[in-house]
């Protein structure tokens, strides 16, 4: 290697005199750190390219609403409404958005959509009910923006999405949106009305024709929720909720976490007996009524009672 080589390698590593040696574990050492440096600043470029990225979606998405943004003044022929769709109208949440718009102004606008429900086309609020009324209420213009529904499906799925966004919705609100599309719902809605039973326990009755303690760990709450729910064999399920009826006529009232335990445990041993006599267990029932009250609050414990109670 020649001296004036040996000077330019030198001068370049800094190092402060040259051997194959010094300069092979110099070389890797500077190598290293321009790898290090090089990723670092590559996992920041990604970084930024991805923040950036999702900064321009969200940007273009605004963009869109906002070019989408609409008025409807305050003498128009207004937007209809859902009926039996929509959660019914609070008064007092009424107010409140009356208040804030005095105070703050309209900061968000009703969302439409045009298509046609129960036979009438129109074009109907699909969020935003209250602030319609609140905006009714102190004689001002309504801000919308419209949305495309293409199917039955798609309009309870929306509702229930940008519902949940202000206050959630209950199962009873999915319960009802779907009864507007699925026949069985309406079966749900009906024996909740007629019998005294927890919904969750109800619907897992009607759709399986059994029970837990805890009938969501089943998932008949999503099953509600994403509209998949049915009926299944209805003659029999009703005999088997005429039966709890008369059951929960003769047992001591207890606490809620207790009532659904005591129907999880009779449910089980009802499908237990093929031979099973209601009149019979009814009078046992009622003799040994009493003795519920000492019974420890588990289901596996409440069964073993019910069998010996024979």
């Amino acid at each position: 290697m020649s001296m004036l080589l040996q000077k330019v390698l030198i001068k370049s590593f800094k190092i402060k005199s040259f051997t194959i040696k010094s300069f092979t574990i110099k070389i890797k050492k500077k190598m290293k750190k321009t790898t290090v440096k090089t990723a670092t600043k590559t996992k920041a470029t990604v970084t930024e390219s991805a923040t950036e990225t999702a900064k321009q979606i969200v940007k273009k998405v605004r963009q869109v609403n906002l070019l989408n943004l609409k008025v409807m003044p305050k003498d128009g022929k207004g937007f209809d409404f859902l009926v039996a769709l929509n959660r019914r109208i609070i008064p007092a949440q009424v107010t409140a958005l009356a208040n804030s718009i005095n105070r703050m102004g309209v900061i968000r606008p009703i969302v439409v959509a045009n298509f046609t429900y129960l036979g009438k086309e129109g074009t109907y609020i699909i969020d935003g009910q209250h602030l319609y009324h609140a905006l009714l209420r102190n004689n001002l213009d309504f801000p919308y923006v419209e949305i495309t529904i293409n199917s039955d499906e798609d309009l309870v799925e929306v509702i229930a999405l940008l519902n949940s966004s202000s206050k959630s919705w209950t199962l009873l609100d999915y319960i009802q949106a779907w009864t507007y599309i699925v026949p069985d719902y309406k079966i749900l809605m009906s024996h909740f009305n007629t019998y005294d039973l927890e919904i969750l326990q109800l619907a897992s009755i009607l759709h399986s024709n059994v029970v837990g303690a805890f009938p969501d760990s089943g998932k008949i709450s999503k099953v509600i929720k994403n509209g998949t729910f049915n009926v299944i064999n209805q003659p029999a399920c009703i005999k088997l909720l005429d039966c709890i009826t008369d059951v929960l006529k003769i047992i001591p009232r207890m606490d809620r976490m207790s009532n659904r335990t005591f129907v999880a445990a009779y449910v089980d041993y009802y499908n237990s007996k093929k031979d099973y006599d209601h009149a019979k267990f009814c009078k046992v029932l009622e003799k040994h009524s009493p003795q519920l009250k000492f019974v420890t609050i588990d289901k596996d414990t409440l069964a073993d009672f019910l069998k010996r109670m024979n």
